[in-house]
């Protein structure tokens, strides 16, 4: 709440300035405010604990040398499914994904229904490699489906997040079509239910946001987490493990940003902007 007031404060001060510097940046505050995403955080399949989601499959949990996210739901053939239920309804919720191959591809449903993948109705974000995995992507979308982008010969020792573009998310379930196999690792959600450090994400903050290029972070401790900056198309522009509760995009151009911060088996991601 706190960063949607201050950017209601930027795009108001904005409105009242036409110099051509402002003109510039005026689109992409309304569009941080029209799409202010509440911080995600990463809930791994194999986590237990929390009351933010449940995994409904019949899957079994298996290792296939991708070792930040092993163990993972593993999917084959044309049986294989894996459901995840949230306990609130969520908006924009991902579902990590690794090793598709061009061989394998998965259906979505969103809350029971036939949901079709394309560039507006779902994304997908930069891929992590843990492996062998030439070119730039791990996934696509191909007729309303997600499937691999390299052959199994190139191999796909990779995993990225496939976000569901809409709200209103009771459950997802993603249905293996075709495919020798590849695997479910866990899904990201809306950070307010899921503990963080001890408690709750609410104890967390990336502060101010919008910014100048300064970022403050609360609630962790320096030197135990990493992090990732990635700009808006998708490219990762900045990782490092930070000594210290700052973290300084400065020297980047204004716009968009998502920050990943990882601490052992949790994850969050944020939307972010400089100005």
């Amino acid at each position: 709440m706190e960063n949607y007031l201050v950017a209601l404060y930027v795009k108001d001060f904005l409105m009242k300035n036409h110099s051509g510097f402002f003109a510039i940046i005026f689109s992409s505050v309304s569009l941080f405010i029209s799409e202010m995403a509440i911080a995600q955080c990463y809930v791994s399949c194999h986590s237990s604990g929390n009351d933010t989601l449940s995994w409904v499959t019949n899957c079994n949990l298996a290792s296939f040398g991708c070792l930040p996210i092993d163990p993972t739901f593993w999917l084959a053939g044309n049986v294989s499914h894996v459901t995840v239920k949230f306990a609130y309804a969520q908006t924009n919720p991902s579902i990590r994904v690794w090793g598709m191959n061009t061989d394998d591809s998965a259906s979505v449903l969103v809350n029971g229904s036939s949901y079709s993948l394309n560039s507006t109705s779902a994304s997908y974000n930069e891929k992590v490699v843990c492996g062998l995995s030439p070119g730039p992507d791990g996934i696509i979308f191909a007729n309303g489906k997600v499937t691999g982008a390299n052959t199994p010969t190139e191999g796909n020792y990779s995993y990225q997040d496939l976000t569901i573009n809409t709200s209103g998310i009771d459950s997802i379930t993603i249905t293996s079509v075709s495919g020798a196999g590849w695997g479910v690792a866990g899904a990201s959600v809306d950070c307010k239910n899921v503990g963080i450090a001890g408690g709750g994400a609410n104890e967390f903050s990336l502060y101010p946001n919008p910014t100048a290029g300064i970022f403050l972070l609360r609630g962790l401790h320096a030197g135990s987490y990493e992090v990732s900056v990635t700009n808006d198309v998708g490219n990762c522009i900045r990782k490092f493990k930070p000594d210290n509760d700052v973290i300084d995009i400065s020297g980047f151009p204004q716009g968009i940003y998502f920050v990943r911060i990882i601490w052992g088996e949790r994850e969050l991601n944020q939307k972010v902007i400089k100005f």
